[in-house]
């Protein structure tokens, strides 16, 4: 497996297409899906991930790894962290694929290594951004407070 540094896979993504490689990523989850960003530099394109496994069953474990890194909240949330996976690099894409969030560089996540500490603020040029790095609008209530997944969806608990 070839550690691999972000920016070099996505300047040189021919070098990795296929390859199983290690990558220090941002994964970013929203409601739509995840991205998967630099961890240490500004690259300028994001990742689309995928889970790699054979069946439901065999995904749950490492499911639960990359979602237990993030917290307790699943939506719109930043976690660190040290995957393996294999970089499938799309020359071509379509109008079409933009509109369903395919790019030209999905990872295929076979592994999880290591959860890995998010920065308290942007580095000197500036990566990464504030929005990563903060609480996000859509995911707190009006007192300022964290909510619920249900709240966040708009579905109100009843006591």
């Amino acid at each position: 497996m070839l550690p691999a540094d972000y920016c070099d896979v996505i300047n040189h993504p021919q070098s990795y297409d296929g390859k199983l490689i290690r990558l220090r990523v941002i994964w970013y989850q929203m409601i739509e899906g995840a991205i998967l960003y630099s961890y240490d530099s500004n690259c300028g394109e994001t990742m689309r991930p995928s889970i790699d496994c054979p069946t439901e069953a065999a995904c749950k474990p490492l499911r639960d790894q990359i979602w237990g890194s993030l917290g307790p909240r699943l939506i719109d949330v930043g976690g660190a962290m040290l995957l393996k996976g294999r970089l499938r690099y799309r020359r071509f894409v379509t109008r079409t694929d933009y509109r369903f969030g395919y790019g030209h560089y999905d990872f295929e996540v076979v592994g999880f290594e290591e959860s890995l500490k998010l920065p308290e603020k942007p580095n000197e040029e500036g990566w990464p951004p504030d929005f990563l790095l903060r609480p996000h609008y859509n995911s707190l209530n009006l007192s300022g407070q964290e909510s619920t997944i249900a709240e966040c969806a708009g579905f109100r608990i009843a006591d």
